[in-house]
C-alpha cells in the first residue's frame, strides 16, 4: 500500500503544527497529498458574528476576523492567520517543497464537517493533535478516534522528527483483519522498524499465557513480519500495561487495533485508546 492522502485538522496551535510536520514527512515518503482542514466551529444560530467567536478554538488568538458564508472558502486558510503564524506556515511548506498541500476552510460544526470530510476525501490516514486532556475524553478528538472510517494517528506534543525504529503493536491477535495488517506492514517498511507484539492481560480481559503465545506466533507468520518480538505482560489496565512497556523499552510508535468481537471488549479497548491519547509521549496509530 501507499498513502495517497493524509488529512490534518488544523487550528494554528503548536500541537497542530506538529501534526502537520509529521504528515508532511509521511507524505514525502509516499508522494502523498496533505489535506489541511480548518473548521470554524460556529453554532447554527442566526445573528452571531465572527467577532464573537474569536475565542472558539481555545482563545489561541491566531486567526483574524473574516466573513463567512455556507460554502467552503477555497484558498482562504492564510486569511485566518496572523502574520507570525502565516510566516511559520509558509516556512514549513517550503521545507517540504515536494509535498502537495491542499487547504480547506469551512464554517460549520467541527465534528459534523470533519466526519464528512474524512469520508468524502477517501484519505488513508488522519493525523490529529491531542495536546491536552481537554482534547480527548468527552471531546471532539475522542469521537473522531472512535468513529473515523479510516485510521487515526494522535500526536501529543511529540518531537516532529518522525522516524520510528521501534513500533509496539498491541492487540489480541485473534481479530486482526487484512487492512490492519497492511498498515502495520507499511509502517514497518517505511522506516525499516522492528515490530514488538504486545498482549496486555488484565483482570477484565483475562487470557492464559499458553493461549496467547501461539496466537502471536500465528499472527506474525500470517503478517509476514520480518522482525518481531513477543511480549506478554500483566497489568491493571491496557493503558497501564502499554505505558509501562513503551517507557521501559523506548518505543517510538504505538499501533493499536479496535477489537470488535464483543461490546464489552470494544469498550475496554476504546477507553484504553482515549487514555493513551492523553498520556502517551509517543504517537498512537489506531487502525
Amino acid at each position: 500500500m501507499e498513502f495517497n492522502k493524509i488529512i490534518v485538522p488544523f487550528d494554528f496551535t503548536d500541537a497542530s503544527f506538529n501534526a502537520l510536520e509529521i504528515a508532511a514527512q509521511l507524505a514525502q515518503k509516499d508522494n502523498a497529498t496533505v489535506a489541511i482542514i480548518y473548521v470554524v466551529d460556529i453554532p447554527k444560530s442566526r445573528g452571531i458574528s465572527v467577532d464573537s467567536m474569536s475565542g472558539s478554538l481555545g482563545g489561541i488568538g491566531t486567526f483574524i476576523d473574516h466573513p463567512h458564508d455556507e460554502k467552503e472558502e477555497e484558498g482562504a486558510l492564510l486569511l485566518h492567520m496572523v502574520p507570525n503564524v502565516r510566516e511559520r506556515y509558509e516556512i514549513m511548506k517550503e521545507r517540504y517543497g515536494s509535498v502537495k498541500f491542499e487547504e480547506h476552510v469551512k464554517p460549520d460544526s467541527y465534528q459534523r464537517h470533519l466526519y464528512k470530510f474524512i469520508a468524502t476525501e477517501k484519505a488513508e490516514l488522519t493525523i490529529l493533535k491531542t495536546s491536552e486532556a481537554s482534547d480527548v475524553g468527552h471531546s471532539k478528538a475522542a469521537e473522531i478516534i472512535r468513529h473515523s472510517p479510516n485510521p487515526v494517528m494522535t500526536i501529543h506534543g511529540q518531537n516532529v522528527d518522525f522516524s520510528p525504529k521501534n513500533i509496539v503493536f498491541e492487540s489480541d491477535f485473534l481479530n486482526v483483519d487484512t487492512k490492519q495488517i497492511t498498515y502495520l506492514q507499511h509502517f514497518q517498511g517505511l522506516f525499516n522498524a522492528k515490530i514488538h507484539l504486545l498482549k496486555v492481560i488484565t483482570p477484565g480481559l483475562f487470557s492464559l499465557t499458553k493461549d496467547v503465545q501461539p496466537a502471536m506466533e500465528k499472527f506474525a507468520q500470517r503478517a509476514n513480519l520480518k522482525e518481531a518480538s513477543y511480549n506478554i505482560i500483566n497489568a491493571h489496565s491496557i493503558e497501564e500495561g502499554v505505558l509501562d512497556f513503551i517507557h521501559l523499552n523506548q518505543m517510538d510508535l504505538i499501533i493499536k487495533t479496535e477489537h470488535s468481537h464483543s461490546a464489552l471488549t470494544k469498550w475496554f479497548y476504546s477507553t484504553a485508546i482515549e487514555s493513551l491519547a492523553i498520556h502517551a509521549d509517543v504517537p498512537i496509530l489506531t487502525i
